[in-house]
């Protein structure tokens, strides 16, 4: 995918550098070997040499900072991957959490039928061992007597106190 440095450099600069290189001959062999003209083209030379320095800097900046962004791109990817992973057990949690919410609320039930049942059955027990029955029949019959009793005894005074 990538290009090494060097055919990256080589794509590049090459033409330039031969064009410049050649540029540079046919100048100082017009001139004649002229001093003035020979400066100038050494300080062309060494413009380009440092301009082609700063291009290879900002080449190998511009490598650098792809190279982080294809880490980063992949450390991304990781990551969502992850986030995908621990979504997907968070749903399973969710629906073990609901299944024992459920369970939970059929024991609660079971268990309080069966308190209830319980109390039921003791009663039940507890009624057929005492003479509940009995003891209710002589309470009221008891009751009904004294009543009665109370009812003569008033009938009885109120006679005697008009007969006198």
């Amino acid at each position: 995918m990538e290009k090494p440095r060097k055919q990256v450099e080589e794509e590049l600069y090459g033409d330039v550098r031969r064009r410049q290189t050649i540029q540079d001959f046919a100048k100082s062999k017009s001139t004649s070997g002229s001093d003035l003209k020979l400066e100038n083209a050494k300080k062309r030379n060494e413009t380009l040499a440092e301009t082609n320095s700063e291009l290879l800097q900002s080449l190998d900046c511009l490598h650098e900072g792809g190279m982080s962004i294809n880490r980063t791109s992949t450390n991304l990817k990781d990551v969502k991957g992850e986030y995908n992973n621990h979504q997907s057990r968070l749903r399973e949690s969710k629906q073990h959490i609901k299944d024992l919410d459920r369970q939970a609320r059929l024991n609660n039930l079971m268990i309080y039928g069966s308190f209830y049942f319980l109390i039921l059955v003791v009663c039940y027990i507890v009624l057929k061992r005492i003479p509940v029955h009995r003891w209710i029949w002589d309470i009221l019959m008891t009751t009904y007597g004294q009543v009665e009793t109370l009812i003569d005894n008033s009938e009885q005074d109120s006679q005697m106190s008009t007969s006198t």
